[in-house]
């Protein structure tokens, strides 16, 4: 039997897409950059400061001088107040 270069070659590819196929692709799969419980973390922490700030906001649109301030600027407390919540939901 002689040495045959296009058959070994043949086979090596063979080889090769069978190892592919047979390695299953979760397993590769498994190594994140960030791991999924660091994202919850960061997700709780972004939503726990936004909540902060539109408290915030509120509490200073809803103090006696930004009141007045608004209402001489014909413009209504009460709607700006909901502004932060409308825009939550909108993003």
């Amino acid at each position: 039997m002689q040495f045959n270069l296009r058959q070994s070659i043949r086979m090596a590819i063979a080889t090769v897409l069978v190892a592919l196929f047979i390695v299953p692709t979760d397993a590769l799969a498994q190594s994140h950059v960030v791991s999924p419980a660091d994202l919850q973390k960061e997700a709780v922490a972004a939503s726990q400061v936004r909540q902060h700030n539109v408290q915030t906001v509120q509490h200073l649109l809803s103090s006696p001088a930004a009141e007045k301030a608004l209402k001489s600027a014909k413009m209504d407390p009460p709607r700006l107040i909901s502004l932060p919540v409308i825009s939550a939901s909108a993003t």
